[in-house]
């Protein structure tokens, strides 16, 4: 496991550094491979100890589609007439890999379901009021992107509120995870649709939070 972490690290290192240096194809190749090896981290600890285990799997497709989420949406730069098919599908991908976060939280929760739901609806609110206001503007996929922000609110409350119900490694080193990949869903917000002058400070702090998310969520399968 430490083999794949140490090699996600000194990936990731490599493609913020050549980010914006680096021909495109460089950079997809670097994302893609940076992106590969966290799902390698999961994928080792899920195959040597908990193969059988359903709160793995769910981690495990969690990480699978934020892996092809990261593709999807480094094929908008390969590919500039496919530009908002690649970035919608990318959503998507990202999406979907949320709902298996969701439900392998779910399967270690300690509070009444609809709480939940209902405390993910506020913190959605709240930051949707936050980018309005700090006129972030979503357009036309505006419905879309809130969507998204519900589930990533839902990760987050369920990582929340389950290590509050009951302390442990495992639902401390959830909570870390998640609060550092919906960190990096907010400062995207404000790359992709916001009006930041230092936008290069800004998509590298995206980056290293999202992959430290992931990598954390990753080895975290190691603590079950």
């Amino acid at each position: 496991m430490y083999f794949f972490v140490i090699c996600t690290i000194i990936s990731m290192f490599v493609y913020m550094y050549f980010y914006f240096k680096a021909p495109k194809v460089i950079v997809f190749a670097l994302k893609s491979l940076t992106s590969l090896f966290f799902v390698g981290i999961g994928l080792f600890c899920f195959l040597k100890w908990y193969s059988d285990d359903v709160f793995a799997l769910y981690l495990l497709l969690g990480l699978a589609f934020g892996f092809l989420g990261d593709i999807s949406l480094g094929l908008r730069y390969l590919y500039p007439k496919l530009k908002k098919m690649s970035f919608l599908l990318g959503i998507l991908m990202f999406f979907v890999g949320h709902v298996f976060y969701s439900i392998s939280f779910f399967l270690i929760k300690g509070f009444n379901l609809y709480l939940y739901f209902v405390a993910s609806l506020f913190l959605s609110f709240f930051l949707i009021f936050i980018t309005y206001k700090t006129k972030v503007m979503f357009g036309k996929i505006r419905y879309f992107v809130y969507s998204y922000i519900y589930i990533s609110s839902l990760v987050l409350t369920f990582a929340f509120l389950n290590l509050i119900d009951e302390y442990n490694n495992l639902k401390l080193s959830l909570l870390i995870g998640a609060f550092l990949f919906v960190l990096s869903d907010i400062l995207l917000c404000y790359v992709y649709f916001g009006k930041i002058n230092n936008l290069r400070y800004l998509k590298m702090v995206s980056i290293s939070t999202y992959y430290c998310g992931q990598i954390v969520i990753a080895s975290s399968i190691y603590l079950i």
